[in-house]
């Protein structure tokens, strides 16, 4: 576990907020199964990235997870405070053919839509410009 990652888990009203602070890499892999675990029944999940300033591909799989799990129980995943890398890596995912993905056509289709949903909402989120007053800003 990196020492320099935490991830929060707080029920708020019918919803949970999922903090995650730091490099979401390989290395945060324990603490993000710990937050999927704490999530019980909760359909409705908010995400605030805007301290995490570097994501790989086990940020993006935490990200497609919470999305089942909210999909799962007829809810949604709100993303928010999307820092410029963690942003770019899902603008270039994607991209990404459906052949080069496994699985089912219907499970490549949902992992597309799913892509194409976490890409609106960080495209749509202001961009922390760094100044310390954007929406990274806390």
């Amino acid at each position: 576990m990196d020492p320099a990652f935490t991830v929060t888990v707080v029920p708020v009203d019918d919803a949970v907020l999922v903090t995650p602070a730091g490099p979401m890499d390989d290395s945060s892999g324990p603490e993000l199964r710990r937050a999927l675990d704490l999530l019980g029944q909760s359909a409705t999940v908010v995400v605030d990235l805007g301290a995490v300033p570097f994501m790989d591909l086990a940020g993006l799989h935490f990200l497609l997870d919470l999305r089942s799990h909210c999909e799962d129980r007829g809810g949604a995943l709100h993303t928010h405070a999307w820092q410029r890398q963690p942003r770019r890596l899902i603008a270039s995912t994607a991209e990404v053919r459906l052949t080069a993905e496994p699985g089912t056509l219907r499970d490549r289709l949902r992992n597309r839509v799913a892509l194409s949903r976490l890409l609106a909402q960080a495209l749509a989120d202001p961009e922390d410009d760094g100044s310390g007053t954007g929406p990274g800003a806390h």
